[in-house]
């Protein structure tokens, strides 16, 4: 059993989080969300789980913004218990779901925007695949350079899984071909614009949540692996991101989110050219001990539907298992 196990099981009779939330105060908990759901099963995020989670961030912790942790960092001042709320990527259920429940409780949170997407321009990769994925149950798959899908008993998300995989390790060009493939071995056109339900907000909806709170960052324009970029493309989608949403949405642009976040997904080329265009802080997705080290690589805790998992995050104890291990 984990060291992260063993805490959880002993703590939470014994009131152990009560200590581990205060050996935790000074370091910040930046929380990753993506999607929020209307309905249960089949890996969704229920809203009623999301609005648990943000009850208990309103009794227990400092729910505040990026902004504020890190002015506060930067004059050498640590907020106690601070948690953040972050959401990537810009999907309908967003506006529909997630913030509602977020104003409702006063509650913080900046929307980091991929802008091809919210422009409507393009739609996310990794929905491309599971849209044909969910599209045709023709099993096995064969797509050219992808192994591991031979096999007719592998399910939509073990598919997804390899075939996404995959893709991570491919420049754009490559990847797009890779899902023009994918698409050509089932009979399916790929669809010009998102489906429904894997749509994007529109500028206008963020422009109206803005003026309740909303803060927004960039996410690129096409959700790309920026390191396997060229110094002139990576450019274009740091650039392009940043002018669309001061654009649309008439506010300046101090923020950028890493998509998918890994550190095999950017390099110096990537944080030169983020400073060159003017953003003063970036953040990654996953957790280290010093969140706050690298302002341009701050890091964020992943935060899913598990309620387990949400207090070992939120309560610190995930926190104590890196300090521990590391």
């Amino acid at each position: 059993m984990s060291f992260k196990s063993v805490l959880y099981d002993f703590g939470k009779p014994c009131g152990l989080f009560y200590a581990t939330k205060w050996i935790a105060k000074s370091h910040p908990r930046i929380l990753m969300y993506h999607r929020i759901s209307g309905t249960t099963g089949n890996g969704e995020f229920p809203v009623d789980v999301f609005r648990s989670q943000i009850k208990t961030l309103k009794k227990w912790f400092n729910p505040v913004s990026i902004s504020q942790l890190i002015s506060s960092f930067s004059v050498g001042r640590s907020i106690q218990n601070a948690v953040v709320v972050t959401f990537d990527d810009g999907y309908y259920d967003f506006a529909e779901y997630a913030f509602p429940i977020l104003q409702e409780e006063g509650v913080p949170v900046t929307l980091f925007a991929t802008t091809g997407f919210i422009n409507d321009d393009l739609w996310l990769w990794p929905d491309q695949i599971l849209y044909a994925l969910e599209s045709c149950e023709r099993r096995p798959i064969c797509v050219d350079g992808i192994k591991g899908l031979s096999d007719s008993n592998l399910n939509n998300k073990e598919c997804w899984n390899i075939i996404a995989d995959h893709c991570l390790t491919l420049s754009s060009e490559k990847r797009d071909i890779v899902i023009r493939n994918l698409y050509r071995s089932l009979d399916l056109v790929i669809p010009s614009r998102a489906p429904e339900r894997f749509r994007p907000l529109s500028w206008s909806q963020i422009k109206d949540m803005q003026k309740f709170g909303l803060t927004v960052g960039s996410h690129s324009y096409s959700h790309p692996v920026l390191s396997k970029l060229s110094d002139q493309q990576i450019y274009n989608e740091l650039n392009l991101s940043k002018e669309m949403i001061e654009r649309n949405l008439d506010c300046s642009v101090e923020g950028f989110c890493y998509p998918n976040g890994m550190k095999c997904d950017f390099d110096c080329r990537v944080k030169s050219t983020l400073i060159e265009i003017g953003y003063k802080w970036a953040v990654t997705a996953y957790p280290t001990p010093s969140p706050l080290a690298d302002l341009f690589e701050i890091s964020r805790y992943s935060a899913g539907a598990s309620m387990e998992q949400y207090f070992k995050t939120v309560f610190g104890l995930k926190y104590l298992s890196m300090r521990f291990s590391s």
